[in-house]
């Protein structure tokens, strides 16, 4: 992207490279890049959940969330209780919980799964903690 208002400085560091490159049409030539395996992969950590409770934990999470978003499961408890895991932000002036994409042009309030979103954001935990009432404390 030529912007700017992206910030490239962080590819520039150790990730750029020069490589010679193959030309069909002529002899190779160099070419600036980056490299992708070095700056992904390198700094990643795979971890067996067997071995770690929270990788565990967030695996069950996930597993719930699938399946009660394919609607392999159903009811407001079970969408309650994966809510009450699940911190909620303020999007403009609107809660939520989870990031939907959706193809539609606007999500129908009546459809199902915006049901269980709903619900879920009602039982999700804000992020930002609510400011304590000083007032009633200075009364006591």
């Amino acid at each position: 992207m030529n912007d700017p208002s992206f910030d490239y400085r962080f590819f520039d560091g150790s990730f750029g490279m020069k490589k010679e490159a193959w030309n069909p049409d002529g002899p190779a030539k160099f070419v600036d890049g980056y490299d992708i395996k070095k700056m992904i992969t390198d700094h990643i950590e795979f971890v067996d959940s067997r071995s770690e409770i929270l990788i565990q934990a967030v695996d069950i999470v996930a597993s719930f969330l699938r399946r009660l978003l394919a609607r392999e499961i159903a009811g407001d408890d079970i969408a309650t209780a994966l809510g009450r895991l699940q911190l909620r932000r303020k999007r403009g002036d609107q809660a939520q919980s989870i990031q939907l994409l959706t193809l539609a042009p606007q999500p129908d309030p009546r459809n199902e799964l915006f049901k269980t979103i709903q619900t879920m954001t009602e039982a999700s935990r804000s992020i930002i903690k609510p400011e304590r009432n000083h007032s009633r404390a200075k009364s006591r």
